[in-house]
């Protein structure tokens, strides 16, 4: 029998935060190369669907200020849970989207869950390790942080050619469920 090495509750912390970060910022960015489609769809023009990237991108910087405010609230373990599950039903709002206006506003809550998550997951680290281990820990943050960067164009683009546009909002919701 194959026996698995038992992981710590810094480890399983460490792997939620990671895993928690790189899909905010991947779904961050996935949904650039779904423009042209979702002009299509909605029979708007670029200026409009652009609000896609930018409502996230905006939202997300602005919310991030309350991240200390959820911490004090709820606690950094029911922040985390209920920030996610108000990004996955944000995410199936935007996949089923009758409207671009209903389709914008779902961003904007995704982009307010992303906004907590970042510096709630960077404290978290912070928290988790000694401070002789906090550089690479934070280090290693921010580098999953940079893949997610490269990799939402690439996910994007085969999520569309495979599937369609609207799974570019689905595809991502695994890795926070």
């Amino acid at each position: 029998m194959i026996q698995l090495p038992r992981m710590s509750a810094k480890d399983i912390g460490m792997g939620a935060g990671l895993l928690a970060g790189f899909t905010m910022v991947l779904t961050g960015t996935v949904v650039n190369v779904a423009v042209p489609d979702v002009m299509g769809a909605y029979g708007v023009g670029q200026d409009v669907a652009q609000f896609l990237s930018t409502a996230y991108v905006t939202t997300m910087t602005a919310s991030q200020l309350l991240a200390v405010w959820f911490i004090n609230r709820f606690g950094r373990r029911i922040s985390f849970t209920l920030i996610m599950t108000v990004f996955m039903c944000a995410g199936v709002l935007c996949a089923f989207s009758p409207s671009i206006e209903i389709l914008i506003a779902g961003r904007v809550v995704q982009g307010f869950c992303a906004g907590i998550v970042q510096p709630l997951v960077l404290t978290t680290i912070i928290s988790l390790h000694p401070p002789e281990q906090r550089g690479r820990a934070i280090g290693l943050f921010v580098g999953v942080l940079g893949l997610a960067v490269g990799f939402g164009p690439v996910v994007g683009g085969f999520t569309i050619d495979a599937l369609s546009w609207r799974w570019i909002f689905l595809v991502t919701l695994p890795f926070v469920g």
